[in-house]
């Protein structure tokens, strides 16, 4: 229960702090605005995110060319990484867990029916 507080209550950290690198201001405004819990604080719809993404610095900077380059770049390592996961052999904090929320008395949420083959 603690951890669904937590991802619920919590901000995320700024991308920079993550990455421990410089993220630009505007670019880490707009994707902290994309993350925010209260659906208030979000952009109203994905054509807006679209917008403010665009109509950040880097936006200009980078292109279909530069986006290319660097899946090249990194498709080794996404591979690799998509390879171990599969195999069970990922190291990390990333962990996963499994919540049957039909089973839990008194869950807020319930997943819609979706019929005999949902």
């Amino acid at each position: 229960m603690e951890v669904c507080a937590h991802h619920l209550h919590t901000p995320p950290d700024r991308p920079s702090d993550r990455l421990q690198r410089r993220v630009p201001e505007d670019l880490e405004d707009v994707l902290m605005r994309g993350l925010a819990k209260q659906p208030g604080e979000r952009f109203d719809s994905a054509e807006a995110f679209r917008k403010a993404l665009e109509s950040c610095d880097a936006a200009r900077a980078w292109g279909a060319h530069e986006a290319n380059a660097w899946w090249e770049s990194h498709q080794r390592a996404i591979d690799d990484f998509r390879a171990r996961k599969r195999d069970g052999t990922t190291s990390g904090t990333g962990h996963t867990i499994a919540i049957d929320l039909d089973r839990r008395a008194g869950c807020a949420f319930r997943r819609p029916n979706k019929g005999p083959t949902g």
